[in-house]
């Protein structure tokens, strides 16, 4: 993903047609779009570099981290100060730790996917329009970094309405 996102930086391939190499997977239309676009936005800012890379990931785990503490603050928001406990479950699961050291493209999903589910519940706390409207936004944005996985926000409205509204 790094070098696809890095070829799209400094122009080689386009935004809807990724290139790998010239000799091999030229047109490379293996994935989504998004997480290669969102890689190579910091490619196109910070240069080249393994750094880049890393810098990209180190992002995407504190975003992560927000998104998790943010969720968390509005699920159960007399508890909001044990934010903690989730984010150490959460960094402490093996594949966590694993995929933050190897960019894989579930680090956006995941992200994308918290922020539809906090939208969704911060919707149902206020009413407010806009918040459906940014679920969805996240939701599309999962969908589009990874495919029907990226689907899963969707199953928001029925979880709570089991679980909260019974």
């Amino acid at each position: 993903y790094a070098n696809v996102a890095n070829n799209l930086a400094n122009g080689i391939g386009t935004v809807w047609s990724f290139s790998y190499s010239q000799t091999f997977l030229e047109h490379y239309d293996h994935q989504l779009p998004f997480m290669i676009w969102t890689q190579a936005l910091f490619y196109k800012l910070l240069g080249d570099g393994l750094w880049v890379e890393r810098v990209y990931c180190l992002v995407l785990l504190i975003i992560n981290a927000l998104a998790i503490r943010a969720l968390w603050s509005e699920v159960v928001p007399e508890q909001k100060s044990y934010y903690g406990i989730p984010l150490v479950l959460w960094v402490i699961t093996p594949i966590v730790f694993w995929s933050f050291a190897n960019n894989v493209q579930e680090m956006l999903m995941s992200a994308t996917s918290l922020y539809s589910c906090y939208f969704a519940f911060k919707y149902y706390r206020s009413g407010r329009p806009s918040f459906i409207v940014l679920a969805g936004v996240m939701c599309f944005l999962c969908y589009f970094c990874k495919g029907p996985q990226g689907l899963f926000p969707l199953t928001i409205p029925l979880l709570h309405h089991i679980c909260i509204r019974q």
